[in-house]
């Protein structure tokens, strides 16, 4: 080899290791969120509950942009969530150039009719798109809460019952001694060094996020690959970060706000295309927290063709890394605890391991090229980093599937290394637009009303 050639081997095998070194931190980040799950699951749960006197008045806000197969069940579902009627304001906030807007008009009608507060707000533009929507929405709302709900979304009829006490620090129906005994917990979480400062203590819980159930995970290979990935995201994640009193983020629906927490937060915002990660770094930061319930489960439609799932992957890639350059240098600045702020890199950068995927791949020929002259044993050092790296993420889905007895998902396992490779390059093309451009179109997930019941279209997954 002459010696430009081997100039640029040599550093294509640098950036190839380099990019190694950064997935083997991915996983490692993997494998302790595993080791402090196995180390929570035996946590004990309190159950709180509001008395019926001290209901507040909550706004539902379901954003809406050309759903014709699914408005009117989403409407159907918030309409008869159980709650005093003169405290639950409904708001469909409708963005569509179709026939949705047709369906709206006539469920909000229906609903109207039958004395249920709801009413719809029509834009004749999508200006700041999902987060223009809510915002409009949050300015005419007149709720304490704001409970948010995609199309694709079927909320439980007592969701509003297991989600809204808890945004108050005591159970009114334990007795003294048991308030004592949480009143000591909350004393003992507030002096937690993770939260901001010792203001912290008087602000108030700003956000409750429930867990995503699936009504079509078993509908496809790609829906049950979708359910491998998604899942550990609520079980493990949420659930730890929630635990350890780290950063974690609303998920966009299936979870109700403050509303003083949002406004005091600045709002909803469009500069990225993941508003929700966005407002709850923001929120946090101001010192507002959040709670997680992974009891609580809504169901939901996951994306039924490859287009749809790399279209909705390509915007949650490229909205982590702006969040992340919008909210870091902040974060970083700020008094919270080294710990909060090592989390919230690992948090928002995550979507940079498609780029150093990508790298990986794409350097792994001129790499083993490069090293071939030092034999076989030498080799093998490229081999076994790569595949401890792909043993502890599969590992990470593995585990929490069979601990939760989701066995039909594991047929999906062996096509995740597959997919990633395959579409590492859309999403990390995404992870640059990311790192780069601001804001951007809020592409909407198309949404089919599929359930596993639902009669199978073989030709879906290649559309």
């Amino acid at each position: 080899m002459n010696k430009e050639l081997l100039d640029i081997l040599n550093i294509l095998t640098l950036i190839h290791f380099a990019s190694m070194g950064g997935l083997a931190l991915y996983g490692t980040h993997r494998i302790w969120l595993l080791i402090c799950w196995f180390k929570s699951r035996s946590e004990e749960k309190h159950e709180t509950r509001l008395s019926f006197d001290k209901l507040p008045l909550v706004t539902i806000q379901v954003p809406l942009y050309n759903e014709p197969l699914v408005a009117a069940r989403i409407i159907d579902a918030v309409a008869s969530i159980q709650w005093q009627s003169n405290k639950l304001e409904i708001q469909i906030l409708d963005d569509s150039s179709d026939e949705t807007n047709d369906i709206v008009k006539e469920s909000v009608k229906y609903w109207a009719g039958q004395g249920v507060w709801i009413y719809a707000i029509f834009r004749n533009n999508r200006k700041g798109y999902k987060a223009g929507a809510l915002q409009n929405g949050l300015r005419q709302s007149s709720g304490e809460f704001i409970a948010v709900f995609d199309a694709d979304f079927i909320p439980p009829t007592d969701f509003l019952k297991k989600t809204i006490p808890h945004f108050y620090p005591i159970d009114l129906n334990q007795d003294l001694t048991d308030q004592n005994k949480i009143s000591r917990k909350r004393n003992k979480i507030i002096k937690n060094k993770n939260f901001i400062n010792s203001n912290t203590k008087d602000k108030k819980i700003g956000m409750v996020q429930t867990r995503w159930g699936f009504l079509n995970s078993r509908y496809s290979w790609l829906t049950r690959l979708q359910t491998l990935m998604l899942s550990p995201h609520f079980g493990i994640e949420h659930k730890i970060r929630f635990s350890r009193h780290l950063f974690f983020n609303f998920n966009g629906t299936a979870g109700v706000w403050r509303k003083e927490a949002i406004e005091s937060s600045g709002g909803w915002q469009d500069d990225t295309v993941t508003e929700d990660l966005d407002l709850s770094y923001r929120a946090q930061l101001s010192g507002w927290k959040f709670l997680y319930l992974n009891d609580v489960v809504v169901p939901s439609e996951l994306p039924a063709t490859l287009s749809d799932f790399r279209s909705q992957q390509e915007r949650w890639s490229k909205g982590s890394i702006q969040t992340a350059r919008k909210i870091l240098p902040g974060l970083l600045s700020s008094p919270v605890s080294l710990g909060v702020k090592i989390e919230a890199i690992a948090h928002l950068m995550a979507n940079v391991c498609w780029l150093l995927g990508f790298i990986v791949t794409m350097t792994l020929y001129p790499v083993i090229l490069y090293r071939s002259s030092i034999g076989i044993c030498q080799v093998k050092w490229i081999e076994i980093p790569l595949l401890c790296i792909s043993f502890s993420i599969l590992t990470y889905y593995l585990v929490y599937s069979i601990f939760n007895r989701q066995y039909y998902v594991l047929t999906a396992l062996p096509l995740l290394p597959i997919i990633s490779i395959a579409l590492s390059p859309f999403f990390a093309l995404s992870v640059v637009k990311g790192a780069f451009e601001k804001g951007g179109v809020f592409v909407r997930t198309p949404k089919f009303g599929f359930s596993d019941s639902s009669k199978r279209d073989y030709t879906c997954d290649l559309q």
